[in-house]
């Protein structure tokens, strides 16, 4: 297992540059990035794609646990998941992927957990 920290510094200076975050979905690397249907916390207005990012890189930032866990598409692939205060009691469920010089977001929805 990687070390949390240097990954957590990582996933924040990728999250906070547009040039190196992306969603994109394949089959073979599937996404449920949908930041839009979720009220932003912090102005309980929606989340804008940028301001889904940056509240992940501030809940990095501020120490917001982090697990890894291996994917299944691709297979053996490490992620990072988060689960992040919502708008409602509901906890928000983002996951990353680091993919050499970006970062992926995999997954922005309502928890299911």
């Amino acid at each position: 297992m990687a070390d949390l920290e240097t990954i957590r510094a990582r996933l924040v200076r990728l999250c906070e540059s547009k040039r190196s975050r992306r969603v994109i979905f394949t089959s073979d690397a599937p996404s449920q990035w949908q930041p839009r249907q979720f009220t932003d916390p912090r102005t309980r207005q929606a989340f804008t794609d940028e301001g889904a990012w940056t509240y992940i890189s501030r809940a990095l930032s501020d120490g917001a646990a982090i697990e890894e866990i291996v994917l299944e598409r691709p297979p053996g692939a490490s992620a990072y998941v988060l689960l992040l205060p919502g708008a409602n009691s509901r906890k928000l469920y983002v996951k990353l992927q680091i993919c050499g010089d970006h970062v992926r977001g995999r997954s922005f929805h309502e928890s299911e957990f």
